[in-house]
């Protein structure tokens, strides 16, 4: 998900200047482009000077420092980075509050004071979220710095289409992109301050700090020799030219920039795991590193050079039939087409790969060295032919530099990079060349040429690919690398095993040995959890709500609650109280991690570790009924993910474990048992088939068959149906309740029971739903099923046993372990083997998982 969010993200900011050219070009005078482009130029120059690139930095500094200290270590470094960068930022100020008017003086803008002012506050704000950019994508939070931009940049649209046509004025466009990322920056801050106030960071003055400084001055040399070379060419064009030619001029740059920021989202998005593989340095890391840019490289290649055929083709029609004012943008952008296809090759490796293998210095020193060619022969042609000249130097110059990128960096790096540049070439080619021929012959008519154009290009890629998987032609690899991309949730765990077990440990283990691998797992994946839980040290805020369910619900299902501290018990409890869980306030925790709280409650009162009485009643404090269920009595879910079983049923069957919480706690006067069981009267007249037992929450059919085909290019739908299911059947169970379609579930079960070892790579929760379904549906069971469960507790052990991947998450163990007490039920042992533990119904005791 993570490429999503940064691709989004990275759509709407690399969109984002050709917008407010497009928006210049529609409302204001055509004179007044060329002052917009400079003053673009400008706040591109300055945006990584602000938080002097600290937020990138961390990135870098942030790998090393877990790769020295785990996670803790990685959040202190990142705050600390969060510091320093504001502080400097008011340097930064500084210089943005000159250079702005002195560049209105060289270039003779003719703006106002208040069109500088507030191009002054944009720039600044634009540079605080370059810096915090870097910050939160060191923290991993990709969706919300998505959502942020996003929301800002539509804010900016509509500024735009409601001010711009009655005060078509320069002042006014800076206005509303000054207002837009403000707007970017208070979004921001509602994500990073919390997590910023949890770490405690070192000193300004550490050891630390001046980590982060030193090893930034090559990250802001890099980005200055990129901003020369790749944008300063508006700026040297337009000591030549100006007007609507340099407007145009700058359209085309940006036209281009579009494609290839799926360049720098691949590499973003791959750098902190990079970063944490390369800091390593061991030859198996650094495989992993190499396969996980190759996939990155290949997919960026051939959609970068499809891409670079279509706007050399089609793109200078389309801009003559909707921008005939400014023909010369046309020109521009057939002359530099070219390095969107050649660009690719080296920005895979020149950005922030660099700087997550520590070659940054490196890349820059390519890049200052280009960067003082381009503006040298720049300015050289520009003042022999314009904006065209400049083009020209564009093309011969980083064609040069993408040569020597690829050539030293890959070298530098270590990272050996496949880009399956033979496929994707012969891909492009066989869409563009047909489609030239057919815009040439209607070059007279751009309308018409682009229209066809774009229908024929769209076409041929489309068969093309087709017709290479039905034949083998090979020319489809490229896309199926980025497919392994998306898919690739973990890469920098990859190089990592765990030995749960000492070397000395008997070559069959007994339980006690089971159990202490297993407590030191949670501890490798929750240091700070496992010390709060068993030792009563940190505070409750520091370790995230659901590993504090993951770490008491994998204590209780070994038989080491004992372990559980009293005094942590207690303060947790105190925690949860003042948590935004869900049916308590509509914007917080979602319904699966606020269920999974209050069963921890449960299993905690259950050991004895809080006292029903006394220690728990804040937590039953202002529950709403509205917001867990509408006028039907059916729980509340999002609509628009209807399709979405597995999804929507978290809500579904959160809401009415949480409902059945309230009820058995007595506390909250209008959850009741008979409220529950008239939501799931509701549930069984409005989303429950009869025939199947499972959940139908869409109303069309139709449109679900084709979800469910889209689906499963992702996950099997069937099993995903029957996961669904159950979160709701939980709550049935509790309560004693019989299933609907209960002889058609343990058919399915039975079915997906066949999958073996697991039901996916690993056991986890996915196996717990479909042996609890299959356990709690049938009162009695047959020899193969009870041989499949038998089986079933083997190879967990035996997972167990073998080193354990670092893939594998907190999350995943009380599902694994909550499955082998089911297994328990099934043979009709009464202890867990392996474990030596009473077999428990985890969900008659806690309601959910």
């Amino acid at each position: 998900m993570n490429f999503i969010y940064r691709s989004l993200q990275f759509g709407f900011m690399h969109i984002w200047p050709a917008l407010v050219l497009i928006f210049c070009a529609t409302f204001l005078p055509a004179g007044q482009l060329g002052a917009v482009a400079i003053f673009l130029s400008v706040a591109t120059l300055f945006r990584p000077l602000v938080g002097l690139s600290l937020g990138r930095t961390a990135i870098r500094n942030a790998g090393a420092a877990f790769a020295e200290g785990g996670d803790a270590r990685a959040q202190q470094v990142i705050a600390l980075a969060t510091r320093l960068g504001f502080a400097m930022s008011a340097l930064g100020l500084v210089f943005v509050v000159v250079a702005v008017p002195v560049a209105n003086r060289i270039y003779g803008l003719e703006i106002s004071a208040r069109a500088v002012a507030f191009g002054a506050l944009f720039i600044y704000a634009f540079g605080l979220t370059e810096f915090l950019d870097g910050i939160m994508r060191a923290q991993g939070h990709f969706r919300a710095l998505a959502s942020a931009v996003i929301a800002s940049r539509l804010f900016g649209i509509l500024l735009f289409a409601v001010v711009l046509p009655f005060v078509p004025q320069v002042e006014a466009l800076f206005a509303c992109l000054a207002l837009a990322e403000v707007s970017c920056v208070v979004l921001l801050a509602r994500h990073f301050l919390p997590s910023f106030r949890r770490h405690a960071a070192p000193s300004l003055l550490s050891r630390d700090s001046a980590s982060l400084l030193k090893n930034c001055l090559p990250v802001i040399i890099n980005a200055l020799s990129v901003y020369l070379y790749a944008r300063a060419m508006v700026m040297v064009a337009g000591l030549h030219d100006s007007g609507a030619a340099l407007g145009g001029f700058e359209m085309a740059v940006q036209l281009t920039n579009l494609p290839m920021a799926l360049t720098i989202v691949c590499a973003t998005v791959m750098s902190p795991a990079i970063a944490r593989l390369h800091a390593r340095g061991t030859v198996r890391s650094l495989e992993t590193a190499s396969a996980a840019a190759s996939q990155a490289a290949a997919f960026s290649v051939w959609a970068n050079m499809l891409a670079a055929g279509f706007l050399m083709v089609v793109g200078p029609m389309a801009i003559l039939w909707f921008f005939p004012a400014i023909p010369g943008a046309a020109v521009v952008l057939a002359i530099i087409a070219p390095l969107v296809a050649l660009k690719a090759y080296a920005q895979i490796l020149s950005g922030e790969l660099a700087i997550a293998t520590g070659t940054a210095s490196i890349a820059a020193r390519i890049t200052i060295v280009y960067a003082v060619l381009t503006v040298a022969l720049g300015y050289a042609l520009s003042a022999v032919d314009g904006v065209r000249g400049a083009a020209i130097a564009m093309l011969i110059v980083h064609t040069l530099a993408v040569w020597t990128t690829v050539r030293v960096l890959g070298r530098e790096t270590g990272l050996k990079i496949r880009y399956r540049g033979k496929s994707s070439l012969a891909s492009a080619l066989v869409a563009t060349v047909p489609t030239a021929l057919l815009v040439l012959a209607l070059r007279d008519h751009p309308a018409a040429a682009t229209l066809a154009g774009a229908a024929t290009f769209l076409l041929l890629v489309a068969a093309t690919q087709y017709l290479s998987v039905r034949l083998g032609w090979g020319l489809h690899e490229p896309l199926v690398d980025g497919w392994r991309m998306l898919r690739n949730k973990n890469v920098s765990a990859e190089d990592e095993a765990y030995a749960l077990f000492d070397d000395e440990s008997r070559p069959e283990p007994d339980a006690k040995d089971y159990r202490n691998a297993l407590v030191r797992l949670i501890g490798l994946k929750s240091p700070d959890g496992l010390a709060f839980w068993t030792g009563g040290n940190g505070a409750a805020d520091v370790v995230p709500p659901q590993d504090h369910a993951d770490i008491v619900y994998s204590l209780y299902l070994i038989g080491e609650g004992e372990r559980i501290d009293p005094g942590a018990a207690k303060r947790f409890a105190k925690h949860l109280a003042g948590l935004p869980l869900y049916g308590k306030t509509r914007k917080g925790l979602n319904a699966h991690v606020s269920a999974y709280l209050l069963a921890t409650i449960r299993i905690l009162v259950e050991l004895g570790k809080l006292n029903s009485e006394d220690d728990i009643e804040e937590i039953y404090q202002d529950w709403q009924q509205d917001l867990l269920f509408d006028s039907l009595l059916l729980p509340r879910w999002p609509r628009m993910w209807s399709h979405h079983i597995w999804r929507v049923s978290h809500w579904i069957g959160g809401s009415s474990s949480i409902l059945l919480h309230l009820a058995a706690s007595g506390r909250v006067a209008w959850a009741t048992k008979e409220l529950l069981q008239q939501v799931l009267d509701a549930a069984e007249r409005h989303i429950l088939d009869h025939h199947t037992g499972l959940l139908r929450t869409y109303r069309s059919k139709l449109l679900h068959r084709g979800f469910r085909k889209l689906y499963q290019a992702l996950h099997d739908p069937d099993i995903a149906d029957l996961g669904g299911i159950v979160h709701l059947l939980w709550v049935y169970h509790a309560i004693d309740r019989r299933y609907v379609g209960s002889a058609a579930l343990s058919a399915a079960a039975s079915r997906e029971l066949r999958r073996e070892p697991f039901m996916e790579s690993v056991p986890y929760c996915l196996d717990f739903d479909i042996i609890q379904l299959k356990r709690t549906a049938e009162s009695q069971f047959d020899k193969d099923t009870i041989a499949r469960a038998d089986r079933f507790i083997d190879d967990t052990l035996a997972f167990f046993r073998a080193p354990l991947s670092s893939t594998y998450t907190l999350h995943k163990l009380p599902g694994a372990l909550a499955s082998l007490h089911e297994c328990a039920f099934i043979t009709g042992q009464e202890k867990v083997r392996g474990l030596e533990v009473e077999r428990t119904d985890i969900i008659r005791v806690a309601y959910w998982l």
